[in-house]
């Protein structure tokens, strides 16, 4: 249901899910990216910090915790999540990513100098690896980037 934009259903479903595995994680963090993309950010907030109360490393939750936060406009907790990531995991990727987001997050702040060091900071990460990811930083790097 979420990949087909069926939100609603998926929230259906994803609840009675729980009601059978409540500590599954991965439906946890769905019904959160479900009423995140309902726009209901309370509730898709208390469900991705019950997935990492559950599961310290679980980055995904950490992941939808900081967009949801962007999302609100609320930056300086976006930050406090993508910063928790590379406190709890040592996957290369996922703290390359957390960078990207970083800098993302510090773009939208107006602040191109921290964001450049983060998108710096996320192509070093990548090393020889994660080619997608560090084209991704490269280009925002190239470009200064700025969602719009």
């Amino acid at each position: 249901y979420l990949e087909m934009g069926k939100y609603e259903d998926a929230v259906k479903t994803l609840n009675r899910a729980i009601v059978l595995e409540p500590k599954n994680l991965e439906t946890i963090n769905s019904l959160g990216a479900a009423y995140g993309s309902l726009k209901k950010y309370d509730e898709a907030i208390k469900l991705f910090k019950k997935s990492t109360a559950i599961d310290p490393t679980f980055v995904s939750a950490y992941l939808n915790l900081g967009t949801t936060y962007e999302y609100t406009h609320e930056y300086e907790k976006a930050i406090a999540e993508y910063r928790k990531i590379a406190a709890n995991t040592r996957g290369v990727q996922d703290i390359a990513i957390s960078y990207v987001r970083l800098g993302d997050v510090h773009m939208k702040l107006k602040d191109p100098d921290k964001a450049r060091a983060y998108y710096e900071k996320a192509v070093l990460t990548c090393g020889r690896g994660f080619e997608e990811l560090k084209k991704a930083a490269r280009e925002r790097l190239a470009a200064n980037w700025v969602e719009k």
